[in-house]
């Protein structure tokens, strides 16, 4: 749902326009991701030592042999990992604070509001940074495993190949650049979700403002329909109609 064209005063210029972008995630991790850049493309020893394994055979390799294999590829991955933690932690917290702004925008406009569905809003804001953590680790353990075709191929290679250690490079390049793709991806979704959460709490609040007061008008010319041959009934209509008619006004200035 676009915030443009809609009855909620919003000022200008629009601060919903956070959502349209995670360029301020990009450029407020920029020493980090350079480290982790120099991390990933240096010198890896457990990368060394999954090369001078001999190739990969899933028919022919015995269980121990394969357990081993897996061992260090956990132990590949979780360095790796650890490279880009804290360039993810740094995502998140940039994320974190374009979720808050959004947040303080909904605080701010349900002072006068009282948007019924503040409580569920909130529960959101303190649920939506659950998902990204952990996002550089889950990719990479999807990728770097026995269960990966393009992992396999690479780890099928002859020992101490230099087309192996080239291969295994490239792949935890790849893998690195796609786990990196996947957070922004998620925080963008993230913040889009969580935007659209606020804005249609505020559009189901003015449609039920809305709603009553068109209800009260209905009331209104329906109780304008009683004759006054009863001067008492008269009375007490003209009171709730104007009460009805304060109630109204009221409504309308939340509009």
């Amino acid at each position: 749902m676009s915030i443009i064209g809609s009855p909620f005063p919003f000022p200008s210029p629009d601060p919903m326009k956070i959502i349209k972008t995670v360029g301020k995630v990009i450029g407020g991790i920029g020493k980090v991701a350079k480290y982790a850049w120099n991390v990933i493309t240096g010198k890896d020893e457990k990368q060394d030592e999954i090369v001078r394994q001999k190739g990969y055979n899933p028919q022919k390799d015995t269980a121990d042999e394969i357990a081993e294999l897996n061992k260090l590829l956990e132990e590949y991955r979780s360095n790796i990992s650890s490279a880009a933690s804290d360039m993810e932690r740094e995502m998140i917290v940039e994320c974190s604070e374009m979720l808050q702004d959004i947040m303080n925008l909904f605080d701010e406009y349900n002072k006068n509001l009282k948007v019924m569905r503040s409580d569920s809003v909130k529960r959101k804001f303190d649920r939506a940074l659950k998902g990204l953590r952990g996002t550089f680790a889950e990719h990479v353990q999807k990728r770097i495993s026995l269960d990966d075709p393009e992992c396999v191929k690479v780890l099928k290679l002859p020992k101490e190949s230099n087309v192996k250690s080239q291969r295994l490079q490239e792949i935890k390049q790849k893998v690195f650049i796609e786990a990196g793709n996947e957070i922004i991806s998620r925080i963008k979704d993230c913040v889009d979700d969580f935007s659209e959460t606020v804005e249609d709490s505020f559009f189901e609040h003015l449609e039920r403002a809305e709603e009553r007061k068109q209800e009260k008008v209905t009331a209104f010319e329906e109780m304008c329909k009683i004759t006054d041959s009863d001067g008492n009934a008269a009375e007490s209509v003209m009171l709730k109609a104007n009460y009805l008619l304060a109630v109204c006004e009221c409504a309308e200035e939340l509009i």
